[in-house]
């Protein structure tokens, strides 16, 4: 069972309900927005994103995101040929960490949607390449790729790596457990058979 499965089954031990399997698919949503949650609250204490919240995103087949040159006549733009999984929204944007052209294994810079236009006649600057995010999409400017490899932290994590450990640290699966039996379970208790529950006041 991976590291997911677990916490979610121990919450579920918490109150006698792992056999129940609408609770326990209901239980799965609520320790992914609960994750979610937490990461914006420390973000909101200006506390840096850890580590272990960050997975590679390599696009529905695993091969890297798939990029295609969208029409512009002031700059070479390219748009990811489908939506990224969603992110966790950050005070400063998306919780994007890195974007990378696996071509050439160099790491694309950011820029600000507004600043494309201007960017791409600067003379000093115009040609370097760089990444925006927009709408659930990924789009670069001036660079020619194929193929991106994106890190950053997901709403979902289930959604974009199945297969690998759910990536949080240890700390926040205690306050992910104390934040839902304390919030959405408090009050759940066994009844006499075990097999149900009954929600007090």
């Amino acid at each position: 069972m991976d590291t997911f499965e677990k916490l979610v089954y121990n919450i579920a031990e918490n109150v006698h309900q792992e056999h129940d399997l609408v609770f326990l698919e209901r239980l799965r949503f609520m320790v992914q927005y609960y994750r979610a949650t937490l990461i914006r609250r420390d973000d909101e204490k200006g506390r840096k994103l850890d580590s272990a919240f960050l997975q590679i995103y390599l696009g529905s087949d695993d091969q890297g995101i798939a990029m295609e040159e969208k029409v512009d006549h002031s700059c070479l733009i390219m748009q990811s040929t489908e939506k990224i999984p969603n992110l966790i929204r950050l005070r400063s944007g998306p919780a994007i960490k890195a974007v990378t052209n696996l071509s050439t294994l160099n790491v694309i810079h950011p820029i600000e949607f507004e600043a494309v236009r201007s960017y791409a006649f600067n003379k000093h600057t115009g040609f370097e390449a760089r990444y925006y995010y927009r709408d659930g999409y990924l789009y670069t400017v001036n660079s020619i790729t194929e193929h991106l490899a994106l890190e950053g932290a997901f709403e979902y994590p289930t959604l974009v790596n199945p297969n690998e450990d759910y990536p949080v640290p240890l700390d926040f699966v205690q306050q992910i457990t104390t934040a839902i039996l304390a919030g959405e379970l408090r009050g759940i208790q066994p009844n006499e058979s075990g097999d149900s529950v009954t929600v007090n006041g």
